[in-house]
């Protein structure tokens, strides 16, 4: 993805040779990849994560959710989304994928585009290119990380049929 990029502003800057260098790494690399697993679908590029925590009493809560219901009874919906979004307690994993049953016959195809001179058609195939690319979200509730956590913790406590009085507390 980031040497597909490089390209691109190589192509910007109307440098072909170095364009035409990159996309030849970008080609060899998929090709690489196809090579080793070659059932695979989609190969991650890029994860980002992002954490979202909600230090709040129950009374706060409590309040911002009724305002999200009112919002969604007057039919508010964009202000309920926004009042709900500050509720977030989680953890968000993307991961970007190239899909590589299109992705490196894009990158190829853009090369005679190059050699003809076509340079703002190469871009534009390589824009459409990066826009195939697949991202995968994953959502981790933070309260239920936690609780799962302090269950892990707690379950030696529990087994202690002899627990002493500081492990009483502890649990």
């Amino acid at each position: 993805m980031s040497l597909t990029k490089s390209a691109l502003a190589a192509l910007d800057g109307k440098d072909t040779a170095r364009a035409l260098a990159t996309l030849a790494e970008v080609t060899g690399k998929l090709e690489l990849i196809v090579a080793r697993e070659p059932t695979l679908a989609l190969a991650g590029v890029d994860v980002r994560t992002i954490v979202h925590d909600l230090f709040a009493n129950t009374e706060t809560i409590e309040a911002m959710t009724d305002e999200a219901l009112d919002a969604l009874k007057h039919g508010e919906v964009q202000q309920a989304r926004h009042v709900l979004a500050l509720l977030a307690s989680e953890i968000v994993i993307t991961v970007t994928n190239i899909p590589l049953a299109s992705y490196p016959a894009a990158v190829k195809a853009v090369v005679p585009l190059i050699d003809q001179g076509k340079i703002e058609e190469a871009k534009a195939a390589l824009q459409s290119a990066l826009s195939t690319l697949v991202e995968e979200r994953s959502v981790l509730p933070l309260p239920v990380l936690r609780a799962k956590l302090l269950l892990k913790r707690a379950e030696p406590l529990v087994e202690d049929g002899q627990r002493s009085e500081a492990s009483n507390e502890r649990l």
